[in-house]
C-alpha cells in the first residue's frame, strides 16, 4: 500500500512538473528575456530570446529584444539581422527603426542609415522607454541621451546631415544641419556638426562662428575649442592654439583628439618630451588610433628610442595594413639601422598600398645602392621624379650614369 501511494505521489508530481513546463511557452521565454536583458544577463537573455522564437517564429517582439541583446554583446551583424527580421513584418515601428538607423550609421552602412532616418521623419514617435546614445560626427557615443518619444526632428535632421558629410554631399548635409538648428537652436552639438561641414566647405571663418556659437550654448564643448585651435594653427596662431588646445584638454580630459592634436604641435616645435606625453595620453584613451600610434613612433626615434619607435610602427601597420606612411616610417627606421633587405621590404609594401609614393622610391632607391643594385635603384629613383619626390641631383648622377 505504501508502496503504491508513493508511486501516486511521484506520478502526481511528474504530472505537475510536465503541466509546469507545458506553462513556459514563447511568452513567457519572452518575459523571461526581457528581465535578463534589464539586469544585463545578456547570455540568459539570449537564450530565452532563442527559446521564444523557437517555439513561435512570428513572435515579433522577441526579434527586437534579441537584437537588442546581441548588440550588447557585439554581434552588430547579428543584432542587424533581427532588426531587419522586425522591421520587414512591422515597417513602421520608430523605436526599432531608430534602433537599426543608429547601428547602421554606426558601422558605416550610411546610405541605409540615411534610408531608415528619411523614412522616420514621416513617422510618429510613438511610445517608448527604451534610451538611445546620441553619436557625434565621430561615431562616438556622447552624453546626449534620449528617447524616440522625447527626441524630435532636429535629431533626425543632424544625423542626416552627419550621413551626407560623410558621404561628401555638401550641399545636402548643409539643409539638413540648417534644419536641425531652425527647429532647435539650443543644441551645441549642431552648430559643431555645421562647422565642421563649413571647414570641408573651406570656410574657416564661419566654422569659428559655429563652434563659438557651439561655446555660448555650451562652454566645456571640448571639440569646439579643439576645432577652433586647429583652425587658428593653420592660419600661424600657434600660441593661442596651443592654450585653446590647453583649455580643451582641462575642460574634457577624457577626449582624445585634444592630446592629440597638441602632441602634434609640440612635437613640430621640437617639444618631445611633451609630445610623447600627450601621444600615451592619446593611446591610453583610444588604443586603436594607428595614426597616434605612428605619431608617438616618430617621436620615440627623434629621441634614439628605436626600439620603441620599431614596435609603434609596426602596431600602427598591425592596425591598418594599408597605411603607406608607417610602413615608409618603419623602412627609414631599418634602413637607418643598416638593414636595406628589411628596409626594401617595407618600402615594397609603401608601394603596394599607395603606386605614386614618391618618397618610398627615392628611399628605396637608396637602400638598393646599399645592396649594389644600381640599375633597380635608377628605375626608382625615375619613379620617384614622376611622382614629385624631391630628389638629390648629385644622387640622381650618381646612380643613373
Amino acid at each position: 500500500m505504501k508502496a503504491l501511494i508513493a508511486t501516486l505521489v511521484i506520478a502526481t508530481f511528474a504530472n505537475g512538473f510536465v503541466l509546469g513546463q507545458a506553462k513556459k511557452d514563447a511568452n513567457y521565454y519572452f518575459e523571461q528575456g526581457e528581465l535578463a536583458l534589464d539586469d544585463n544577463k545578456h547570455l540568459m537573455a539570449l537564450a530565452h530570446f532563442n527559446e521564444c522564437i523557437r517555439l513561435n517564429p512570428y513572435f515579433w517582439d522577441a526579434y527586437p529584444g534579441r537584437a537588442a541583446t546581441k548588440e550588447a554583446m557585439g554581434d552588430t551583424k547579428g543584432a542587424l539581422r533581427d532588426y531587419t527580421i522586425y522591421a520587414d513584418a512591422k515597417p513602421n515601428n520608430p523605436e526599432v527603426l531608430f534602433s537599426r538607423a543608429l547601428l547602421r550609421y554606426q558601422t558605416g552602412q550610411h546610405q541605409s542609415a540615411k534610408e531608415d532616418f528619411t523614412k522616420l521623419l514621416t513617422l510618429p514617435t510613438g511610445t517608448t522607454n527604451k534610451i538611445f546614445f546620441r553619436m557625434d560626427q565621430f561615431g562616438s557615443t556622447t552624453d546626449k541621451a534620449f528617447t524616440t518619444q522625447s527626441s524630435n526632428k532636429a535629431t533626425l535632421f543632424n544625423y542626416l546631415g552627419l550621413i551626407e558629410l560623410k558621404l561628401k554631399n555638401y550641399s545636402a548635409s548643409a539643409i539638413h544641419f540648417d534644419s536641425a538648428i531652425l527647429l532647435d537652436s539650443k543644441d551645441a552639438q549642431f552648430f559643431v556638426n555645421r562647422g565642421i561641414l563649413k571647414e570641408h566647405l573651406k570656410d574657416s571663418s564661419a566654422a569659428i562662428a559655429d563652434y563659438e556659437e557651439a561655446l555660448r550654448l555650451d562652454p566645456t564643448f571640448g571639440l569646439a575649442i579643439h576645432n577652433i585651435a586647429v583652425i587658428k594653427r593653420t592660419r600661424g596662431q600657434q600660441d593661442e592654439s596651443e592654450s585653446l588646445l590647453d583649455e580643451a584638454i582641462l575642460q574634457n580630459p577624457n577626449l582624445p583628439y585634444p592630446f592629440s592634436a597638441r602632441a602634434y604641435y609640440r612635437m613640430k616645435h621640437k617639444n618631445m618630451k611633451g609630445a610623447l606625453a600627450d601621444y600615451d595620453k592619446v593611446l591610453e584613451l583610444n588604443k586603436e588610433d594607428e595614426e597616434a600610434w605612428l605619431h608617438r613612433g616618430l617621436v620615440k626615434e627623434a629621441i634614439k628610442d628605436n626600439d620603441g619607435a620599431f614596435i609603434d610602427y609596426t602596431q600602427a601597420i598591425t592596425l591598418r595594413i594599408d597605411y603607406p606612411k608607417a610602413w615608409l616610417a618603419r623602412a627609414n627606421l631599418l634602413s637607418k639601422q643598416n638593414r636595406p633587405k628589411d628596409a626594401i621590404e617595407d618600402y615594397t609594401a609603401a608601394i603596394t598600398w599607395d603606386g605614386e609614393y614618391g618618397k618610398a622610391y627615392y628611399n628605396r632607391a637608396l637602400a638598393l645602392e646599399k645592396l649594389g643594385k644600381i640599375k633597380e635603384a635608377c628605375a626608382d629613383i625615375s619613379l620617384a621624379e614622376r611622382f614629385n619626390a624631391v630628389i638629390d641631383k648629385s644622387v640622381k648622377e650618381k646612380l643613373c650614369k
